[in-house]
């Protein structure tokens, strides 16, 4: 039911523009009337519970007494003796109506403990693999060999694959600036996953500096690749909690605040976080929801570059962001970048124009590869992706 309200409020808007009120409304109440039934079956139990006991003691005092003092008046134990049994009787009681309650609420803490192990007894998909290398840096070589990669699907009931990539071969040297542009469906963030291990390889092999990624520790690998994914995720926290987010743990605790603003100004983020009354301690709220979807791409992008890295992966950071900002913030990038492999995923083509190598990518293939204008003379696939952007360009400025 929580997460149910959570659901609603974030997604607020669609709600609205869907005109779904009415619906999420009835949805909740059944969820509530539901809630409402399972409650009220547990408190009868509980209401039943505590007179039962209570009765089932007294009938056991009055039996005691009876038996008792039957007894006594016999002689067959003294009348001490049936005082003190009766006290440790009371005293017996109540713990024993306690141990009921405590039995109630071990099996509810079952329930959920459950439901927690079973979440824990997952193994990673993902983990390093014996033959793990004692690598603690790498600077940035990169070669793609022979890398097909394909996603689990059912078709007509029984398991499939849908083929993502296939038969990917490149090289990619240290300090190069490589643009990969496509059109939506080529593969192009899958292959951005892959490079991190955020997807496991099943068929051909990625090497950074020489090395099988396969065999450099997750954490090297991580922590030497700064990722921005086309789906930017910023916490209940600042902006510069936010920003900083990666920074314990990678040895950069100190001027933080210099970064931080560095960081910013690379994104393109200082004019907006000075709008806000609060600057940098401007609480973001749930998912983002007190900012627009530009500033969530922009905080995202600075809590990468804020990182030291030997590869940069950006796929698609700046979507929401209109053309001219990007091509700002991509100059900035280039400057910054220098002398760390740089691999930005985009669907603005005209952006990356000044990138040392364009890789274009259809159906899960690398089809072009080359500068701006060498694809150009090949009249292929980026000649048409850039001419009908130039063309779409046009049309908003009119």
């Amino acid at each position: 039911m929580s997460s149910r309200v959570q659901e609603n409020v974030s997604g607020i808007h669609v709600v609205k523009s869907y005109v779904q009120e009415e619906n999420e409304e009835n949805s909740f109440l059944e969820l509530n009337i539901d809630y409402f039934r399972n409650k009220m079956k547990m408190v009868r139990i509980m209401g039943a519970l505590f007179p039962l006991m209570g009765t089932l003691g007294g009938i056991g005092t009055l039996i005691i007494l009876w038996q008792g003092g039957r007894m006594v008046i016999l002689g067959e134990i003294s009348l001490g003796d049936f005082v003190a049994f009766n006290g440790y009787l009371a005293l017996l009681i109540w713990p024993s109506i306690a141990l009921g309650w405590i039995f109630t609420l071990i099996q509810r803490g079952l329930a959920s403990f459950e439901r927690i192990c079973e979440i824990l007894r997952e193994n990673p998909t993902i983990a390093d693999n014996p033959e793990t290398l004692p690598v603690e840096k790498i600077s940035g070589e990169l070669e793609l060999r022979d890398l097909n990669f394909s996603y689990p699907a059912k078709q007509n009931g029984n398991n499939s694959s849908i083929e993502v990539l296939k038969n990917i071969n490149l090289k990619i040297s240290k300090g190069e600036f490589i643009a990969v542009v496509g059109r939506t469906g080529a593969g192009k963030s899958t292959l951005a996953k892959l490079i991190l291990r955020l997807l496991e390889i099943e068929e051909g092999r990625i090497f950074i500096d020489g090395i099988d990624i396969t065999k450099i520790p997750l954490n090297v690998l991580r922590k030497s690749i700064g990722y921005v994914p086309q789906e930017s995720f910023l916490f209940n926290a600042t902006i510069r909690e936010n920003i900083a987010y990666g920074i314990e743990g990678n040895g950069l605790e100190g001027n933080n605040d210099y970064m931080i603003e560095r960081a910013s100004a690379i994104a393109d983020l200082s004019k907006d976080v000075e709008n806000f009354p609060k600057r940098f301690e401007t609480l973001i709220g749930e998912r983002g929801i007190n900012i627009s979807g530009g500033q969530k791409q922009r905080i995202s992008l600075a809590r990468t570059i804020i990182l030291p890295a030997s590869v940069l992966v950006f796929d698609d950071p700046l979507s929401s962001v209109d053309a001219d900002t990007e091509k700002a913030i991509l100059e900035r990038i280039k400057e910054m970048a220098r002398g760390i492999t740089t691999i930005f995923i985009t669907h603005r083509i005209p952006s990356i124009k000044d990138a040392d190598r364009i890789i274009v990518m259809e159906n899960g293939e690398i089809r072009e590869i080359g500068t701006h204008e060498e694809l150009m003379a090949l009249s292929g696939t980026y000649y048409d992706l850039y001419n009908q952007q130039l063309l779409i360009e046009e049309l908003e400025e009119v």
